[in-house]
């Protein structure tokens, strides 16, 4: 640990008023921000490109030679950072807490699907990390926020990977409305992404017809 570790140490559970909350954070947050105080490197730079690290956000706020080097300067560019970081912090917490319960919500839906191939979400969930642990699960159905259909995504191997545990069928692969309805003959069919980890219906019910055909394909 360094400073902000030792701290967070002391008051996240305070703050967050929960254990694993506290951990997430300290994994997310603090520890990767200890070890750059630290001097260890957490990542393996492979090109000439050095990753953008929130501890170079507040190293910008610093103010430079060429500005005015006086401590009310120094001051009033700290207490931004102050702000800043407490925002970062708060939106940091809140993604915490909402995960852990939408990790309880997947896991109860996994347990009461009878046929944990196709798991049916009534919320757009973050399911990958949770649904990973299951062997079974190979395609998740969702409502979309962005244009109020259903979405059919496929399991991935691994969250970090972009291998699938079961892709959509091949002759499905960039096809839309009228053509992916002729081929699937599930009406208001609207998209598969031509990487097959991704299709699209106007209903739920459409959707879940669209993961049944495709575990058969």
């Amino acid at each position: 640990y360094a400073s902000f570790g030792l701290v967070w140490e002391k008051f996240g559970k305070v703050l967050t008023g929960d254990e694993r909350v506290m951990e997430i954070i300290d994994n997310r947050l603090a520890m990767p921000i200890d070890a750059f105080d630290n001097g260890l490197d957490l990542v393996e730079n492979k090109y000439e490109v050095t990753p953008y690290y929130i501890q170079h956000l507040f190293l910008s706020m610093r103010p430079t030679w060429k500005e005015e080097d006086s401590a009310k300067s120094k001051d009033a560019m700290f207490l931004k950072c102050v702000e800043i970081a407490k925002g970062v912090l708060t939106r940091e917490i809140i993604q915490a807490q909402d995960a852990l319960l939408a990790e309880k919500l997947v896991i109860e839906t996994y347990q009461s699907t009878v046929d944990k191939k196709i798991i049916v979400l009534e919320k757009n969930y973050p399911y990958e990390y949770t649904l990973n642990n299951f062997p079974e699960p190979l395609f998740v159905i969702y409502p979309r926020e962005a244009d109020n259909f259903w979405g059919v995504r496929a399991v991935k191997e691994n969250p970090k990977t972009f291998v699938n545990r079961k892709n959509l069928p091949k002759s499905w692969a960039g096809l839309k409305d009228e053509e992916l309805e002729n081929i699937t003959g599930v009406k208001g069919a609207v998209f598969c992404h031509r990487g097959l980890f991704l299709a699209v219906a106007q209903t739920k019910e459409g959707a879940i017809k669209l993961a049944e055909l495709a575990l058969l394909g």
